[in-house]
């Protein structure tokens, strides 16, 4: 898995402000070199006590209701989720609650089914292109993709 940091303290401000998101492409004695998400591909040395890991997205809130127990589930329910295991698919458990929300999180494939826990298989995430114009020295068109409600840290820049 690609290593990826947030800046917290810039030694860069004009090439590398606070709150980047970066991709670590070596790493040495507690210091990175990384380039910047979305931006150029020079890599910046990175000091130790200038950046934090960036908090990979694992977990996603419950959005609708609470959820059934496997003990409550129907044999149809329970068969979705033994089908959704058997083809690839991610099995997650909502594993606590916070702030009044349970939190999903991903089963192991060697996990039992306990009867008080929750499961699902993952749904698939929605993906949506969005573009905007903008007039800088002539139209330009900016596209990019919000994956479940992320904005991507690529941006694509044209001519319009």
């Amino acid at each position: 898995m690609t290593r990826k940091i947030i800046v917290t303290r810039t030694d860069y401000p004009s090439g590398v402000p606070n709150g980047s998101v970066m991709t670590v492409t070596h790493e040495s004695l507690g210091c990175v070199s990384a380039t910047v998400d979305g931006g150029v591909s020079f890599p910046w040395h990175m000091q130790h006590g200038t950046f934090e890991d960036y908090p990979m997205k694992q977990e996603a809130p419950v959005t609708q209701g609470t959820p059934k127990t496997f003990g409550e589930m129907t044999p149809e329910e329970k068969g979705a989720l033994l089908l959704g295991r058997h083809d690839g698919k991610t099995i997650e458990v909502a594993s606590y609650k916070e702030g009044g929300k349970y939190l999903w999180c991903r089963c192991g494939w060697n996990h039992s089914w306990i009867t008080s826990e929750c499961y699902r298989v993952k749904p698939e995430p929605k993906v949506e292109t969005v573009a905007h114009f903008l007039y800088v020295n002539g139209l330009k068109k900016i596209t990019f993709t919000v994956t479940d409600g992320v904005v991507s840290t690529t941006v694509k820049v044209e001519e319009a």
